[in-house]
């Protein structure tokens, strides 16, 4: 984040909470890089800037979560300055991703994904008329726009038809899309907390959501299907188990094309 930005941003911030102070940024912003953390009171608080649909999206969403026992922060959406942010308390613990490379054991790992399993299932029930049409969208018309501003429009339209094909099942509901290591908190202890990046809730299938996840957790080096297996037996609900198995692979080869395409973009 440049100077002018995390001013800007600061601004927007005191002028809401003017004894705001300590202002500070993560120190793995990603790729948006849109996040200021400050103390207000005693409390350490996030605010994540971003335009006014997904504010209010992410607002709306973390509220429906949080009724249905799913861990996520506690969402305000603030507008000051002509900025839209979110404004929640940042979570207590690590990623899943910092807790690996600190030495958490396998055994600790796969419990971690069997208590996100749990909370992966109340997902079903969160179905995307309890949120205003015009804040939500499906999957493969997110991921075009993200994809397109890294590496362009023709790979944007050409990885839009890859997940609309990927995006199956017809039990569609707002699932969260991107549940990675980077994604989901857990405590000192090593046990799962929350996840984070509200963002990646959007409509999709829940094979296409399961995917994503299981994609993640066999680059850890396990079984997708102890995954599937405890999911089924945890749950006893059905997934289309050859079809996620198939579109993983699909997803790989994806995944790597991207990442080729952004060496020779970085090489030039």
């Amino acid at each position: 984040m440049n100077k002018e930005t995390f001013y800007l941003y600061k601004n927007a911030i005191q002028a809401l909470y003017p004894d705001a102070w300590g202002f500070s940024v993560p120190k793995n912003a990603g790729s948006q890089n849109n996040i200021v953390f400050a103390n207000v009171g005693k409390k350490c608080i996030a605010f994540k800037f971003g335009d006014k649909k997904l504010v209010q999206k992410n607002e709306a969403v973390s509220k429906l979560y949080r009724m249905r026992g799913i861990p996520v922060p506690q969402i305000t959406a603030r507008c000051k300055n002509g900025l839209y942010f979110e404004e929640y308390e940042k979570i207590k613990g690590l990623s899943l991703h910092e807790a690996i490379h600190r030495g958490m054991t396998k055994e600790q790992i796969k419990q971690v994904y069997r208590d996100v399993i749990i909370c992966f299932e109340k997902m079903n029930h969160v179905h995307p008329c309890y949120v205003n049409s015009n804040l939500t969208s499906s999957v493969h018309e997110v991921e075009k726009i993200n994809i397109s501003n890294a590496n362009g429009k023709l790979v944007g339209n050409i990885f839009k038809c890859l997940i609309y094909l990927l995006n199956i099942g017809r039990d569609k509901a707002l699932y969260h899309s991107c549940i990675t290591p980077k994604n989901i908190i857990v405590d000192k202890d090593g046990k799962f907390e929350s996840f984070i990046d509200v963002d990646s809730v959007n409509i999709c299938s829940k094979e296409y959501a399961f995917q994503m996840m299981a994609t993640k957790y066999h680059e850890l080096g396990f079984d997708i299907n102890d995954l599937i297996t405890f999911y089924r037996n945890t749950t006893h609900d059905l997934l289309q188990e050859k079809s996620i198995q198939r579109n993983i692979n699909m997803l790989a080869s994806g995944k790597k094309l991207l990442w080729q395409m952004s060496q020779r973009k970085k090489s030039k």
